[in-house]
């Protein structure tokens, strides 16, 4: 189990103090910027503002010290998401980054000129008596063989 983290009689002093700081600080920046903030939630297109307040508590000098900051804005999303592929990955054919860009990809291609795609180029291969294998002699080449 960890270890159980209390704290001392200053510490508990200063995070006192620096509580009622934080809001005497928060209420001053709201009553300098009021009229600013309110104005800029005027002009906007969505009736809608955010204001934050953060608090940077410093204990690395002699003196604790509290810092707060004020911002305003209208809420704003916006993102953008990429996804890189590993390098030793290789890449199909027509998939490119330019193939997809140019929108090659997934289009159909026009027939050549004499109108036989793949498909029809197949099945007129298929169509054609097979030939012969490698090394072995048709009968008309065999010497002596008549045909």
């Amino acid at each position: 189990m960890g270890r159980v983290f209390q704290l001392t009689e200053e510490q508990t002093h200063q995070l006192a103090e620096m509580r009622t700081q934080l809001q005497v600080q928060i209420d001053d920046l709201w009553e300098t910027h009021k009229l600013r903030f309110m104005r800029f939630l005027g002009e906007a297109e969505v009736e809608k503002i955010n204001l934050s307040f953060r608090a940077t508590l410093d204990f690395t000098a002699s003196k604790a010290g509290i810092e707060v900051t004020m911002g305003y804005s209208q809420q704003v999303k916006d993102k953008r998401r990429s996804e890189i592929d590993p390098q030793e990955q290789g890449q199909l054919p027509g998939t490119t980054r330019d193939e997809l860009k140019a929108g090659i990809a997934g289009e159909a291609q026009p027939l050549p000129e004499g109108g036989a795609g793949p498909v029809e180029e197949h099945k007129e291969r298929a169509a054609k008596p097979k030939g012969t294998k490698r090394g072995k002699a048709k009968t008309a080449d065999v010497v002596g063989a008549t045909p």
